[in-house]
């Protein structure tokens, strides 16, 4: 009996997370973001916004779950994920669409974009200028404050011949931006750009008002034991 039992606390089920924007699925052993992380934004600290309040993830057979606590005003809402190097790209500094002035240390394939009090959309990166919206493929939702996404495996790994690769891992970047405050132009295309702002998760040092390289990431190992499904969590 005690050794069953300790089979259970050390192996727990998968936590399936219904995405509904209430946030009562979650176990505070998900929460991934400090306690010191509240508070720490350039912007509106007195007023309580802007300010990543508190980062969950879990997943299960069929997703990679994310919750993000956050009251935005006149800002927006970016989370960069990286999980698979062949595709994306490591410079957005001249992409058409959500344009923050953002280069990274590795390609990134796929972000979600939200403007405060916005449900937004999901992105395909596929180039250094171009990203499609591919909102279709996630179930995610905003309500109030709470922001929950599910990321279907076989969306973000469509080639994998099991669940997930061997030893997949998912990185991502939440981050707090501007709006849009000018234009550019490239290749005769005119596209409007903004920078990131008040705050990120994990933390990244931030060059206000200008272009900036993010080279912090959350890294969530999926498949440890490398047998091409997602561990129990």
């Amino acid at each position: 009996f005690l050794i069953l039992l300790s089979t259970l606390l050390t192996a727990r089920p998968y936590n399936r997370i219904e995405i509904d924007g209430y946030g009562f699925d979650w176990d505070v052993n998900e929460r991934i973001s400090p306690e010191n992380e509240l508070g720490d934004s350039l912007w509106n600290i007195a007023e309580g916004l802007n300010d990543i309040k508190q980062v969950f993830v879990t997943w299960d057979h069929l997703n990679l779950y994310l919750r993000i606590d956050c009251k935005l005003k006149d800002a927006g809402l970016i989370v960069y994920f990286f999980y698979d190097s062949q595709f994306g790209s490591d410079d957005l500094t001249k992409l058409t669409v959500w344009n923050r002035k953002v280069k990274f240390n590795e390609k990134c394939p796929l972000f979600y974009a939200a403007w405060a009090g916005q449900t937004g959309e999901f992105y395909r990166v596929v180039s250094s200028t171009v990203a499609t919206r591919i909102s279709w493929y996630f179930n995610y939702t905003v309500k109030d404050t709470i922001y929950e996404l599910a990321l279907p495996w076989n969306i973000l790994f469509p080639y994998s011949e099991k669940t997930v690769p061997p030893a997949a891992v998912v990185k991502f970047v939440v981050c707090i931006v501007t709006g849009d405050v000018a234009e550019e132009q490239q290749d005769g295309v005119k596209f409007s750009y903004g920078y990131i702002g008040a705050d990120t998760f994990p933390d990244n040092k931030i060059n206000f008002m200008s272009e900036n390289k993010l080279e912090n990431f959350y890294c969530v190992t999926i498949d440890k034991n490398k047998d091409g499904t997602p561990d129990n969590y």
